[in-house]
């Protein structure tokens, strides 16, 4: 199951809309009950608001984040770099958007779980697209 940044963010900056899907996801990748994957890109797009607000918490979030138990992440190679550009080209993708698809691809995710809908035309590459607005838990 390849993780988008948008799962970490609900994940670590408790969204009461999608906090508890998360929660439960990144549970099951603890637990070994799924295979979790993200790129390393992740990081660079998880950690600018922190840079943003003048970096104290960056390296320690970073640290946390890239230590999560049995989460692979996945370096940004040539493959995948050639991957993401016909990808980007085929689907009209944003770049970012494009490598984490590419990634997954590469790892043989089933699932890419994310909150774009916009992401859904990449299922015709074999990879099905999970939304955290079609299966939140609304707020109380």
């Amino acid at each position: 199951m390849l993780f988008d940044s948008v799962a970490f963010a609900y994940f670590l900056d408790p969204n009461p809309a999608y906090y508890l899907r998360a929660e439960e996801l990144f549970g099951r990748i603890a637990a070994g009950r799924i295979t979790g994957i993200s790129s390393t890109l992740v990081l660079t797009e998880l950690l600018v608001p922190y840079y943003q607000r003048g970096g104290g918490n960056a390296p320690a979030l970073s640290a946390t984040v890239r230590s999560y138990p049995k989460l692979e992440w996945v370096e940004v190679g040539a493959s995948i770099a050639e991957r993401a550009a016909r990808l980007r080209a085929t689907y009209n993708l944003r770049t970012p958007d494009a490598v984490h698809v590419a990634t997954g691809l590469e790892r043989h995710a089933g699932w890419f779980v994310t909150n774009d809908p916009r992401l859904r035309r990449v299922e015709r590459e074999g990879i099905r697209v999970w939304l955290f607005d079609e299966l939140a838990i609304p707020p109380t």
